[in-house]
């Protein structure tokens, strides 16, 4: 018999008994299981998936081959530990940036961070900045765990109980933007001036390939601001810099009044923009 733990599931496998009618398998959430250990019968091929079992749990079973004269002699014990649902995707509302539509969210390629903190199946447990659009006009910045250290499975619960103790999940979110609105940017300052981009591999952005998603700031002032320049490269990866520029010109703030305003790029640096790499959670 063998035993191989998955997402809060065992999966059971043994031998076919020759004569055998169905079997019988036996569980506890201790070794030393026994005919008096809680059964499962009438399992009627030779395997079994244990489901809705607890995350992170060590779980421990024998099997016996029922005939029409009675119940045969237990197997060897065998155990297995669950493990946490995760996934490589997390979804979010359509964002339509130039000729690409994003349906899944934006993770940082260079914010994965591995703690020295593990859950409860012994895997180290990572973070990384996850940008998600929702309703349709929001943007939420969250620091998400995840359960290796590329940070490609995301634990899907919201709670991670960890050799720390438990941790939320997202660890942290915050309201990055609202009410967004995308328009096409010219790769100059307001003042005519050109201003280099450069993608995450340091290849030049073609002029008029940038975009900049352009949010509400509640200000009397400063209605508006720029909170993401972004070049998306394929469904699969954007290059951004996301950050708050308020300004419709480059060394003087001009309030923006409308989104239109917003047509040339921002840069806090004065000299170049420099992407950073994002890769699209599908």
């Amino acid at each position: 018999m063998t035993a191989t733990g998955g997402a809060s599931q065992v999966a059971l496998d043994w031998t076919a008994v020759s004569g055998a009618i169905s079997y019988t398998v036996y569980w506890d959430n201790s070794t030393g299981v026994s005919s008096s250990s809680t059964a499962i019968t009438s399992v009627s091929t030779d395997n079994y998936t244990h489901s809705s079992l607890d995350k992170g749990t060590t779980y421990y079973y024998k099997v016996a081959a029922v005939y029409s004269a009675g119940t045969g002699s237990l197997s060897s014990e065998v155990n297995a530990t669950t493990t946490f649902s995760t996934s490589s995707v997390v979804t979010m509302d359509n964002l339509t940036i130039g000729s690409q539509t994003y349906t899944n969210a934006f993770k940082s390629s260079a914010s994965c961070t591995v703690s020295t903190l593990t859950d409860k199946s012994g895997d180290y447990v990572s973070y990384a900045t996850v940008f998600t659009y929702y309703d349709n006009k929001s943007l939420i910045m969250d620091q998400r765990l995840f359960n290796d250290s590329s940070c490609t499975n995301s634990y899907t619960a919201t709670s991670v109980v960890t050799s720390g103790g438990a941790l939320s999940n997202p660890l942290s979110t915050s309201s990055f933007a609202d009410n967004i609105t995308v328009v096409q940017l010219s790769n100059y300052l307001d003042n005519g001036t050109a201003l280099p981009v450069f993608d995450n591999s340091s290849n030049a952005v073609d002029n008029g390939s940038m975009y900049g998603l352009i949010a509400n700031r509640n200000h009397a002032t400063y209605p508006l601001m720029m909170v993401g320049q972004i070049y998306p490269i394929s469904d699969n990866e954007v290059h951004a810099a996301f950050g708050y520029w308020l300004s419709c010109r480059q060394n003087a703030y001009v309030p923006c009044t409308t989104p239109d305003n917003f047509t040339n790029i921002q840069d806090n640096a004065g000299s170049f923009l420099y992407l950073s790499k994002y890769n699209v959670m599908k």
